[in-house]
Protein backbone atom coordinates (compact mmCIF):
# COMPACT_ATOMS: atom_id res chain seq x y z
CA UNK A 1 0.00 0.00 0.00
CA UNK A 2 3.01 2.31 0.26
CA UNK A 3 1.90 5.69 1.54
CA UNK A 4 -1.39 4.22 2.80
CA UNK A 5 0.05 1.33 4.80
CA UNK A 6 -0.71 2.83 8.27
CA UNK A 7 -4.43 2.50 7.45
CA UNK A 8 -4.04 -1.26 7.91
CA UNK A 9 -3.85 -0.47 11.63
CA UNK A 10 -7.47 -0.60 12.86
CA UNK A 11 -7.03 1.93 15.67
CA UNK A 12 -5.13 4.40 13.50
CA UNK A 13 -7.72 3.99 10.73
CA UNK A 14 -10.76 4.65 12.95
CA UNK A 15 -9.24 7.72 14.59
CA UNK A 16 -7.99 8.97 11.22
CA UNK A 17 -11.51 8.82 9.74
CA UNK A 18 -12.90 10.61 12.78
CA UNK A 19 -10.35 13.40 12.52
CA UNK A 20 -11.09 13.82 8.81
CA UNK A 21 -14.76 14.37 9.62
CA UNK A 22 -13.87 16.77 12.43
CA UNK A 23 -11.51 18.68 10.16
CA UNK A 24 -14.23 18.97 7.54
CA UNK A 25 -16.29 20.72 10.21
CA UNK A 26 -13.31 22.94 11.11
CA UNK A 27 -12.78 24.02 7.52
CA UNK A 28 -16.49 24.64 7.07
CA UNK A 29 -16.34 26.97 10.06
CA UNK A 30 -13.22 28.74 8.84
CA UNK A 31 -14.68 29.39 5.39
CA UNK A 32 -18.09 30.33 6.75
CA UNK A 33 -16.58 32.72 9.31
CA UNK A 34 -14.18 34.36 6.84
CA UNK A 35 -16.91 34.83 4.25
CA UNK A 36 -19.36 36.12 6.84
CA UNK A 37 -16.79 38.70 7.94
CA UNK A 38 -16.55 40.00 4.37
CA UNK A 39 -20.28 40.75 4.68
CA UNK A 40 -19.91 42.33 8.12
CA UNK A 41 -16.83 44.47 7.25
CA UNK A 42 -14.99 45.54 4.11
CA UNK A 43 -11.65 45.93 5.96
CA UNK A 44 -8.87 43.43 5.00
CA UNK A 45 -7.66 43.65 8.60
CA UNK A 46 -11.02 42.49 10.02
CA UNK A 47 -11.11 39.59 7.56
CA UNK A 48 -7.54 38.61 8.51
CA UNK A 49 -8.52 38.75 12.21
CA UNK A 50 -10.77 35.72 11.68
CA UNK A 51 -7.64 33.68 11.00
CA UNK A 52 -5.93 35.36 13.94
CA UNK A 53 -8.81 34.53 16.31
CA UNK A 54 -8.62 30.85 15.34
CA UNK A 55 -4.86 30.58 15.75
CA UNK A 56 -3.97 33.11 18.48
CA UNK A 57 -4.99 30.71 21.31
CA UNK A 58 -1.95 28.62 20.44
CA UNK A 59 0.18 31.52 21.57
CA UNK A 60 -1.23 31.39 25.09
CA UNK A 61 -2.36 27.81 25.62
CA UNK A 62 -0.24 25.46 23.50
CA UNK A 63 2.45 24.95 26.14
CA UNK A 64 0.03 24.33 29.06
CA UNK A 65 -1.88 21.97 26.76
CA UNK A 66 1.31 20.04 26.02
CA UNK A 67 2.03 19.65 29.73
CA UNK A 68 -1.50 18.41 30.39
CA UNK A 69 -1.11 16.00 27.48
CA UNK A 70 1.90 14.43 29.19
CA UNK A 71 0.36 14.43 32.68
CA UNK A 72 -3.14 13.06 32.04
CA UNK A 73 -4.74 10.19 30.17
CA UNK A 74 -4.78 11.43 26.58
CA UNK A 75 -8.05 9.75 25.64
CA UNK A 76 -10.04 11.32 28.51
CA UNK A 77 -8.31 14.68 27.98
CA UNK A 78 -9.24 14.75 24.28
CA UNK A 79 -12.79 13.59 24.94
CA UNK A 80 -13.57 16.41 27.39
CA UNK A 81 -12.24 19.07 25.03
CA UNK A 82 -14.07 17.75 21.96
CA UNK A 83 -17.37 17.87 23.88
CA UNK A 84 -16.59 21.46 24.90
CA UNK A 85 -15.86 22.39 21.28
CA UNK A 86 -19.17 20.86 20.17
CA UNK A 87 -21.02 23.04 22.70
CA UNK A 88 -19.19 26.21 21.53
CA UNK A 89 -19.87 25.52 17.84
CA UNK A 90 -23.53 24.79 18.57
CA UNK A 91 -23.87 27.99 20.60
CA UNK A 92 -22.45 30.05 17.71
CA UNK A 93 -25.06 28.60 15.35
CA UNK A 94 -27.88 29.38 17.80
CA UNK A 95 -26.64 32.96 18.35
CA UNK A 96 -26.79 33.59 14.61
CA UNK A 97 -30.23 32.04 14.23
CA UNK A 98 -31.85 34.01 17.03
CA UNK A 99 -29.82 37.21 17.48
CA UNK A 100 -27.74 37.75 14.35
CA UNK A 101 -23.98 38.07 13.99
CA UNK A 102 -21.61 40.95 14.71
CA UNK A 103 -17.84 41.08 14.10
CA UNK A 104 -17.22 40.84 17.85
CA UNK A 105 -19.50 37.82 18.28
CA UNK A 106 -17.93 36.03 15.33
CA UNK A 107 -14.36 36.67 16.52
CA UNK A 108 -15.20 35.69 20.13
CA UNK A 109 -16.67 32.30 19.22
CA UNK A 110 -13.90 31.68 16.69
CA UNK A 111 -11.44 32.32 19.51
CA UNK A 112 -13.22 29.73 21.68
CA UNK A 113 -13.02 27.13 18.92
CA UNK A 114 -9.38 28.06 18.36
CA UNK A 115 -8.84 27.52 22.08
CA UNK A 116 -10.27 24.01 21.85
CA UNK A 117 -8.00 23.28 18.90
CA UNK A 118 -4.97 24.65 20.75
CA UNK A 119 -5.70 22.52 23.81
CA UNK A 120 -6.16 19.31 21.81
CA UNK A 121 -3.54 19.64 19.07
CA UNK A 122 -0.51 18.50 21.15
CA UNK A 123 -2.40 15.39 22.25
CA UNK A 124 -3.40 14.49 18.68
CA UNK A 125 0.19 14.93 17.56
CA UNK A 126 1.59 12.99 20.51
CA UNK A 127 -0.50 9.84 20.02
CA UNK A 128 0.61 9.22 16.41
CA UNK A 129 3.93 7.48 17.25
CA UNK A 130 2.03 5.32 19.76
CA UNK A 131 -0.34 4.07 17.05
CA UNK A 132 2.15 3.03 14.35
CA UNK A 133 5.61 1.53 14.05
CA UNK A 134 8.45 4.04 13.72
CA UNK A 135 9.08 2.91 10.13
CA UNK A 136 5.50 4.00 9.35
CA UNK A 137 5.80 7.39 11.05
CA UNK A 138 6.50 9.46 7.88
CA UNK A 139 3.53 7.83 6.13
CA UNK A 140 1.29 8.27 9.19
CA UNK A 141 2.19 11.96 9.43
CA UNK A 142 1.58 12.39 5.71
CA UNK A 143 -1.77 10.61 6.02
CA UNK A 144 -2.75 12.97 8.82
CA UNK A 145 -1.80 15.81 6.51
CA UNK A 146 -3.80 14.16 3.74
CA UNK A 147 -6.77 13.89 6.08
CA UNK A 148 -6.57 17.59 6.87
CA UNK A 149 -6.46 18.35 3.17
CA UNK A 150 -9.25 15.93 2.25
CA UNK A 151 -11.21 18.03 4.72
CA UNK A 152 -9.84 21.17 3.09
CA UNK A 153 -11.02 19.90 -0.30
CA UNK A 154 -14.51 18.95 0.92
CA UNK A 155 -15.21 21.40 3.76
CA UNK A 156 -14.67 24.71 1.96
CA UNK A 157 -16.62 23.67 -1.12
CA UNK A 158 -19.49 22.38 1.03
CA UNK A 159 -19.39 25.50 3.19
CA UNK A 160 -19.41 27.74 0.14
CA UNK A 161 -22.58 26.11 -1.23
CA UNK A 162 -24.27 26.11 2.19
CA UNK A 163 -23.48 29.76 2.84
CA UNK A 164 -24.85 30.63 -0.61
CA UNK A 165 -28.03 28.61 -0.02
CA UNK A 166 -28.90 29.18 3.63
CA UNK A 167 -26.30 31.39 5.33
CA UNK A 168 -23.49 30.54 7.76
CA UNK A 169 -25.56 29.23 10.70
CA UNK A 170 -26.03 25.81 9.08
CA UNK A 171 -22.27 25.62 8.53
CA UNK A 172 -21.60 26.33 12.21
CA UNK A 173 -24.21 23.77 13.29
CA UNK A 174 -22.65 21.04 11.14
CA UNK A 175 -19.27 21.86 12.68
CA UNK A 176 -20.82 21.08 16.07
CA UNK A 177 -22.02 17.73 14.73
CA UNK A 178 -18.49 16.90 13.53
CA UNK A 179 -17.18 17.39 17.07
CA UNK A 180 -19.87 15.04 18.37
CA UNK A 181 -18.74 12.38 15.89
CA UNK A 182 -15.10 12.53 16.95
CA UNK A 183 -16.17 12.42 20.60
CA UNK A 184 -17.93 9.12 19.88
CA UNK A 185 -14.82 7.74 18.14
CA UNK A 186 -12.67 8.69 21.12
CA UNK A 187 -15.12 7.11 23.56
CA UNK A 188 -14.95 3.82 21.63
CA UNK A 189 -11.12 3.80 21.49
CA UNK A 190 -9.78 1.08 23.80
CA UNK A 191 -6.51 2.70 24.81
CA UNK A 192 -4.22 0.50 26.94
CA UNK A 193 -3.68 2.00 30.35
CA UNK A 194 -0.09 2.76 31.22
CA UNK A 195 1.05 1.67 34.68
CA UNK A 196 3.08 4.35 36.42
CA UNK A 197 5.61 3.39 39.12
CA UNK A 198 6.55 6.99 39.91
CA UNK A 199 4.39 9.78 41.32
CA UNK A 200 3.00 12.16 38.67
CA UNK A 201 4.91 15.32 37.86
CA UNK A 202 3.47 18.59 39.10
CA UNK A 203 2.37 21.16 36.54
CA UNK A 204 5.01 23.89 36.84
CA UNK A 205 7.98 21.52 37.30
CA UNK A 206 6.68 19.66 34.23
CA UNK A 207 6.67 22.94 32.28
CA UNK A 208 10.26 23.63 33.36
CA UNK A 209 11.30 20.09 32.43
CA UNK A 210 9.81 20.44 28.96
CA UNK A 211 11.51 23.78 28.33
CA UNK A 212 14.81 22.41 29.61
CA UNK A 213 14.53 19.49 27.20
CA UNK A 214 13.96 21.84 24.26
CA UNK A 215 16.87 24.08 25.30
CA UNK A 216 19.27 21.11 25.21
CA UNK A 217 17.74 19.25 22.20
CA UNK A 218 19.53 20.88 19.27
CA UNK A 219 17.87 18.77 16.55
CA UNK A 220 14.39 19.67 17.76
CA UNK A 221 15.32 23.35 18.01
CA UNK A 222 16.44 23.23 14.37
CA UNK A 223 12.88 22.26 13.39
CA UNK A 224 11.49 25.10 15.50
CA UNK A 225 13.74 27.66 13.82
CA UNK A 226 12.74 26.49 10.36
CA UNK A 227 8.99 26.33 10.95
CA UNK A 228 8.98 29.69 12.73
CA UNK A 229 10.81 31.55 9.97
CA UNK A 230 8.58 29.98 7.32
CA UNK A 231 5.20 30.53 8.97
CA UNK A 232 5.50 34.29 9.49
CA UNK A 233 5.69 34.86 5.73
CA UNK A 234 3.64 31.88 4.50
CA UNK A 235 0.63 32.93 6.59
CA UNK A 236 -0.02 35.73 4.09
CA UNK A 237 -1.68 33.24 1.73
CA UNK A 238 -4.23 32.07 4.30
CA UNK A 239 -4.86 35.55 5.68
CA UNK A 240 -5.38 37.31 2.35
CA UNK A 241 -6.97 34.58 0.21
CA UNK A 242 -10.54 35.62 1.25
CA UNK A 243 -9.69 39.24 0.38
CA UNK A 244 -8.38 38.25 -3.05
CA UNK A 245 -11.40 36.05 -3.69
CA UNK A 246 -14.00 38.63 -2.65
CA UNK A 247 -12.47 42.02 -3.42
CA UNK A 248 -9.99 41.32 -6.24
CA UNK A 249 -11.75 38.53 -8.16
CA UNK A 250 -15.37 39.12 -7.15
CA UNK A 251 -15.99 35.43 -6.49
CA UNK A 252 -19.10 33.96 -4.98
CA UNK A 253 -19.01 31.92 -1.76
CA UNK A 254 -19.25 28.73 -3.83
CA UNK A 255 -16.30 29.72 -6.01
CA UNK A 256 -14.26 30.56 -2.92
CA UNK A 257 -15.00 27.10 -1.56
CA UNK A 258 -13.87 25.54 -4.84
CA UNK A 259 -10.65 27.58 -4.70
CA UNK A 260 -9.87 26.21 -1.24
CA UNK A 261 -10.90 22.77 -2.45
CA UNK A 262 -8.21 23.02 -5.12
CA UNK A 263 -5.64 23.64 -2.38
CA UNK A 264 -6.84 20.53 -0.59
CA UNK A 265 -6.81 18.44 -3.74
CA UNK A 266 -3.16 19.37 -4.35
CA UNK A 267 -2.26 18.29 -0.83
CA UNK A 268 -4.06 14.96 -1.30
CA UNK A 269 -2.20 14.37 -4.56
CA UNK A 270 1.17 14.94 -2.90
CA UNK A 271 0.30 12.83 0.16
CA UNK A 272 -0.34 9.82 -2.07
CA UNK A 273 3.21 10.12 -3.39
CA UNK A 274 5.02 10.78 -0.10
CA UNK A 275 6.70 7.36 0.07
CA UNK A 276 8.12 7.69 -3.46
CA UNK A 277 9.28 11.27 -2.90
CA UNK A 278 11.03 10.48 0.38
CA UNK A 279 13.01 7.72 -1.34
CA UNK A 280 14.32 10.22 -3.90
CA UNK A 281 14.69 13.38 -1.80
CA UNK A 282 16.08 14.11 1.65
CA UNK A 283 13.81 16.07 4.02
CA UNK A 284 15.82 19.25 3.42
CA UNK A 285 15.66 18.82 -0.36
CA UNK A 286 11.91 18.25 -0.28
CA UNK A 287 11.46 21.37 1.89
CA UNK A 288 13.59 23.43 -0.51
CA UNK A 289 11.61 22.28 -3.55
CA UNK A 290 8.22 22.81 -1.93
CA UNK A 291 9.30 26.12 -0.38
CA UNK A 292 10.18 27.68 -3.72
CA UNK A 293 6.96 26.39 -5.29
CA UNK A 294 4.90 27.88 -2.44
CA UNK A 295 6.71 31.22 -2.80
CA UNK A 296 5.77 31.22 -6.49
CA UNK A 297 2.16 30.45 -5.60
CA UNK A 298 2.16 33.36 -3.13
CA UNK A 299 3.24 35.79 -5.85
CA UNK A 300 0.73 34.36 -8.33
CA UNK A 301 -2.14 34.77 -5.86
CA UNK A 302 -1.57 38.52 -5.91
CA UNK A 303 -1.07 38.81 -9.68
CA UNK A 304 -3.46 36.38 -11.41
CA UNK A 305 -6.95 37.81 -11.91
CA UNK A 306 -8.58 34.80 -13.56
CA UNK A 307 -10.41 32.26 -11.39
CA UNK A 308 -9.80 29.32 -13.74
CA UNK A 309 -6.07 30.01 -14.05
CA UNK A 310 -5.81 30.38 -10.29
CA UNK A 311 -7.30 26.91 -9.67
CA UNK A 312 -4.24 24.90 -10.86
CA UNK A 313 -1.95 27.39 -9.12
CA UNK A 314 -3.77 26.71 -5.84
CA UNK A 315 -3.45 22.99 -6.56
CA UNK A 316 0.35 23.44 -6.60
CA UNK A 317 0.08 25.53 -3.45
CA UNK A 318 -1.71 22.75 -1.61
CA UNK A 319 0.83 20.15 -2.72
CA UNK A 320 3.82 22.27 -1.70
CA UNK A 321 2.17 23.22 1.62
CA UNK A 322 1.71 19.56 2.59
CA UNK A 323 5.25 18.70 1.51
CA UNK A 324 6.59 21.40 3.79
CA UNK A 325 4.45 20.66 6.82
CA UNK A 326 4.80 16.87 6.70
CA UNK A 327 8.60 17.20 6.50
CA UNK A 328 8.69 19.61 9.43
CA UNK A 329 6.34 17.42 11.46
CA UNK A 330 8.29 14.21 10.88
CA UNK A 331 11.49 16.10 11.69
CA UNK A 332 9.98 17.11 15.03
CA UNK A 333 8.46 13.72 15.89
CA UNK A 334 11.71 11.92 15.05
CA UNK A 335 13.62 13.75 17.79
CA UNK A 336 11.15 13.35 20.68
CA UNK A 337 11.00 10.51 23.23
CA UNK A 338 7.52 9.63 24.52
CA UNK A 339 7.91 11.17 27.99
CA UNK A 340 8.21 14.73 26.69
CA UNK A 341 6.43 14.46 23.33
CA UNK A 342 3.31 16.39 24.31
CA UNK A 343 5.21 19.29 25.86
CA UNK A 344 7.72 19.61 23.04
CA UNK A 345 5.09 19.33 20.30
CA UNK A 346 3.06 22.01 22.06
CA UNK A 347 5.97 24.40 21.55
CA UNK A 348 6.18 23.30 17.90
CA UNK A 349 2.46 24.04 17.51
CA UNK A 350 2.79 27.29 19.43
CA UNK A 351 5.37 28.50 16.95
CA UNK A 352 3.39 27.15 13.99
CA UNK A 353 0.05 28.70 14.91
CA UNK A 354 1.58 31.67 16.69
CA UNK A 355 3.41 32.45 13.46
CA UNK A 356 0.12 32.02 11.60
CA UNK A 357 -1.73 34.33 13.99
CA UNK A 358 0.90 37.08 14.10
CA UNK A 359 1.56 36.71 10.39
CA UNK A 360 -2.15 37.07 9.60
CA UNK A 361 -2.29 40.25 11.67
CA UNK A 362 0.90 41.51 10.02
CA UNK A 363 -0.19 40.84 6.43
CA UNK A 364 -3.68 42.22 7.01
CA UNK A 365 -2.06 45.44 8.24
CA UNK A 366 0.44 45.50 5.36
CA UNK A 367 -2.34 44.92 2.82
CA UNK A 368 -4.24 47.89 4.26
CA UNK A 369 -1.13 50.03 3.72
CA UNK A 370 0.27 48.91 0.35
CA UNK A 371 -2.45 46.75 -1.19
CA UNK A 372 -3.08 43.01 -1.27
CA UNK A 373 -1.03 42.24 -4.38
CA UNK A 374 2.09 44.01 -3.15
CA UNK A 375 1.73 42.46 0.32
CA UNK A 376 1.71 38.96 -1.19
CA UNK A 377 4.79 39.74 -3.28
CA UNK A 378 6.69 40.95 -0.21
CA UNK A 379 5.61 37.82 1.67
CA UNK A 380 6.97 35.60 -1.10
CA UNK A 381 10.32 37.40 -0.93
CA UNK A 382 10.45 36.82 2.82
CA UNK A 383 9.76 33.10 2.30
CA UNK A 384 12.87 32.87 0.12
CA UNK A 385 14.85 34.85 2.69
CA UNK A 386 13.66 32.47 5.45
CA UNK A 387 14.93 29.53 3.39
CA UNK A 388 18.33 31.19 3.00
CA UNK A 389 18.53 31.65 6.78
CA UNK A 390 17.59 28.12 7.78
CA UNK A 391 18.15 25.62 4.94
CA UNK A 392 21.40 24.30 6.43
CA UNK A 393 19.75 23.30 9.72
CA UNK A 394 19.40 19.48 9.78
CA UNK A 395 16.12 17.56 9.71
CA UNK A 396 15.58 13.89 10.50
CA UNK A 397 13.31 11.49 8.63
CA UNK A 398 12.50 9.21 11.57
CA UNK A 399 13.92 6.05 10.05
CA UNK A 400 16.85 5.61 12.42
CA UNK A 401 15.36 7.04 15.59
CA UNK A 402 15.79 4.87 18.70
CA UNK A 403 13.78 6.81 21.26
CA UNK A 404 12.51 3.98 23.47
CA UNK A 405 14.02 3.76 26.99
CA UNK A 406 17.18 1.64 27.10
CA UNK A 407 16.45 0.29 30.62
CA UNK A 408 20.02 -1.00 30.88
CA UNK A 409 20.83 0.78 34.14
CA UNK A 410 20.13 -0.85 37.48
CA UNK A 411 17.86 1.36 39.57
CA UNK A 412 19.81 2.14 42.76
CA UNK A 413 18.43 1.81 46.26
CA UNK A 414 18.72 5.38 47.50
CA UNK A 415 16.47 4.99 50.50
CA UNK A 416 12.79 5.76 50.72
CA UNK A 417 11.87 3.90 47.52
CA UNK A 418 11.12 5.26 44.08
CA UNK A 419 8.41 7.55 45.38
CA UNK A 420 10.76 9.51 47.62
CA UNK A 421 11.24 13.18 46.85
CA UNK A 422 14.37 13.43 49.02
CA UNK A 423 17.58 14.70 47.56
CA UNK A 424 19.57 16.07 45.92
CA UNK A 425 21.40 13.09 44.37
CA UNK A 426 24.99 13.57 43.18
CA UNK A 427 26.41 11.02 40.74
CA UNK A 428 30.07 10.29 40.04
CA UNK A 429 31.12 8.03 37.19
CA UNK A 430 34.88 7.38 37.08
CA UNK A 431 36.61 6.37 33.84
CA UNK A 432 40.23 5.32 33.43
CA UNK A 433 41.47 7.08 30.30
CA UNK A 434 44.86 7.35 28.63
CA UNK A 435 45.98 10.95 29.43
CA UNK A 436 46.86 11.51 25.78
CA UNK A 437 43.28 10.70 24.77
CA UNK A 438 41.57 12.86 27.38
CA UNK A 439 41.02 15.83 24.97
CA UNK A 440 39.30 13.44 22.53
CA UNK A 441 37.26 11.99 25.39
CA UNK A 442 36.18 15.49 26.47
CA UNK A 443 35.04 16.32 22.94
CA UNK A 444 32.93 13.15 22.75
CA UNK A 445 31.47 13.86 26.19
CA UNK A 446 29.80 17.08 24.96
CA UNK A 447 26.93 15.02 23.56
CA UNK A 448 26.49 13.31 26.92
CA UNK A 449 26.31 16.70 28.64
CA UNK A 450 23.25 17.63 26.56
CA UNK A 451 21.62 14.29 27.36
CA UNK A 452 22.12 14.60 31.13
CA UNK A 453 20.85 18.19 31.28
CA UNK A 454 17.99 17.45 28.89
CA UNK A 455 16.83 14.54 31.06
CA UNK A 456 16.75 16.53 34.31
CA UNK A 457 20.24 17.10 35.72
CA UNK A 458 20.80 20.44 37.46
CA UNK A 459 24.44 20.61 36.47
CA UNK A 460 27.05 18.47 34.73
CA UNK A 461 30.84 18.48 34.56
CA UNK A 462 33.93 16.42 33.68
CA UNK A 463 36.88 16.51 36.08
CA UNK A 464 40.40 15.02 35.94
CA UNK A 465 41.96 13.85 39.20
CA UNK A 466 45.19 15.88 39.56
CA UNK A 467 46.83 13.14 41.65
CA UNK A 468 45.66 10.30 39.37
CA UNK A 469 45.63 11.79 35.84
CA UNK A 470 44.18 8.61 34.34
CA UNK A 471 40.97 9.05 36.37
CA UNK A 472 38.30 11.14 34.69
CA UNK A 473 35.07 11.74 36.60
CA UNK A 474 31.71 12.61 35.12
CA UNK A 475 29.70 14.43 37.78
CA UNK A 476 26.05 15.49 37.62
CA UNK A 477 23.21 16.13 40.04
CA UNK A 478 19.43 15.61 40.19
CA UNK A 479 17.30 17.69 42.53
CA UNK A 480 15.42 14.71 44.02
CA UNK A 481 15.56 10.93 44.20
CA UNK A 482 12.44 10.80 42.03
CA UNK A 483 14.08 13.00 39.40
CA UNK A 484 17.03 10.63 39.31
CA UNK A 485 14.78 7.58 38.87
CA UNK A 486 12.98 9.44 36.07
CA UNK A 487 16.30 9.97 34.31
CA UNK A 488 16.61 6.18 34.06
CA UNK A 489 13.27 6.08 32.24
CA UNK A 490 14.30 8.94 29.94
CA UNK A 491 17.65 7.53 28.80
CA UNK A 492 17.00 6.10 25.31
CA UNK A 493 18.65 3.51 23.09
CA UNK A 494 19.92 6.41 20.98
CA UNK A 495 21.50 7.97 24.07
CA UNK A 496 23.09 4.63 24.91
CA UNK A 497 25.11 4.80 21.68
CA UNK A 498 26.76 8.00 22.98
CA UNK A 499 27.51 6.29 26.28
CA UNK A 500 29.00 3.30 24.43
CA UNK A 501 31.35 5.57 22.48
CA UNK A 502 32.71 6.95 25.77
CA UNK A 503 33.13 3.45 27.21
CA UNK A 504 35.58 2.69 24.41
CA UNK A 505 38.01 5.11 26.07
CA UNK A 506 37.83 3.24 29.41
CA UNK A 507 40.92 1.10 30.08
CA UNK A 508 40.05 -0.41 33.46
CA UNK A 509 39.51 -4.14 33.87
CA UNK A 510 36.13 -3.45 35.51
CA UNK A 511 33.36 -1.12 34.25
CA UNK A 512 33.56 2.56 35.27
CA UNK A 513 32.79 3.02 38.95
CA UNK A 514 29.43 4.71 39.56
CA UNK A 515 28.66 6.30 42.94
CA UNK A 516 25.35 7.79 44.09
CA UNK A 517 25.73 10.39 46.85
CA UNK A 518 22.62 11.59 48.66
CA UNK A 519 22.24 14.68 50.82
CA UNK A 520 22.02 14.17 54.59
Amino acid sequence: MGSFSPLKNKVFRSLWIATVISNIGHWMHEVGAAWLMTDLSDSPLMVALVQTSLTLPFFFFALPAGVLTDLFDRKKYLLVLQIGAALAAGALALVGMFFGYTPVTLLAFSFLLGLATAMTAPAWQAIVPDLVDKSELPNAVALNGMGINIARAIGPAAAGFMVALSGPSLVFALNAVSYVYISIALFLWKRPEKKETLPPEHFWPAVATGLRFIFHASQFRAVLYRIGCFMISASAVWALLPVVARSELGLTASQYGILLGSLGAGAIALASQVSALKKKLSPSSLISLCGFVFAGVTVALGQVNNFYILLPIMFLGGASWLGLLSSFNVGAQATLPPWVRGRALSVYLLIFFGGMALGSLLWGTVANMIGTSMALTVAAGLQVFAWLLTHRLPLRDGKNSELVPSHHWVVPNLGGGTGAEGGPVLLEKTYEVDPERIPEFMEKAKALRSIRLRDGANFWGIYVDSEHPREVREVFQHATVTDHIRSHERFTEEDRKVETELLEFHQGSAPPLVRHLTHV
